[in-house]
C-alpha cells in the first residue's frame, strides 16, 4: 500500500506561516470539517485542543502528501498532550477523506476551556509571538 497520509489541521497549523516551519515546507491544503469534534482554547495557551463531541462540527483545513518524516515532526511539535488518531473529514468539495488528527489526551482534559478557539484572535494578537517558538522548534528539527 502506498504512503499517502494526510493530517486535519484545526489550530495553530492553519496558519500556513506556521505550518511551514512545522513539516519544513509548503503544503496544498484544502477546507474540510470534521464531524463530531469541537474545538477550545485551552486554560493559560494560545492554542486549541479537540475532543469528540457528538453532533458538533470542527472546521479546518485537510492537508495532503507529508512525507513520514513530515508527519513525525509534527508528532514531535504537537507533544505529549495530544494523540494523533485516523478520522474521517469532509470536504467542501463533498468528499469524505481519510486523515490523521491531533485531539487532546483525555488525561488533560482538564485543560479544555469553554470558549471556542479563535484563528483571526490568533493571527491578530498573538502569532508573532508564537512563530518564534515554532522557528525554534524548526531549527532544532533541522539539525
Amino acid at each position: 500500500m502506498a504512503w499517502d497520509p494526510a493530517l486535519f489541521v484545526y489550530g495553530t497549523l492553519l496558519v500556513p506561516d506556521v505550518l511551514r516551519l512545522i513539516v519544513g515546507r509548503d503544503l496544498e491544503t484544502e477546507p474540510a470539517v470534521l464531524p463530531d469534534h469541537v474545538r477550545r482554547r485551552l486554560h493559560g495557551a494560545v492554542y486549541p485542543g479537540l475532543v469528540g463531541r457528538h453532533g458538533e462540527r470542527t472546521e479546518g483545513l485537510l492537508v495532503r502528501g507529508l512525507s513520514r518524516e513530515e508527519l513525525g515532526r509534527a508528532d514531535r511539535f504537537e507533544g505529549e498532550l495530544y494523540q494523533r488518531v485516523p478520522c474521517l473529514v469532509e470536504t467542501d468539495r463533498g468528499e469524505v477523506a481519510q486523515a490523521f488528527v491531533y485531539v487532546l489526551r483525555s488525561e488533560h482534559g482538564g485543560l479544555l476551556g469553554p470558549e471556542d478557539w479563535d484563528v483571526e484572535h490568533f493571527v491578530r494578537e498573538e502569532l508573532a509571538a508564537y512563530l518564534e517558538g515554532c522557528r525554534r522548534f524548526a531549527d532544532r528539527a533541522e539539525t
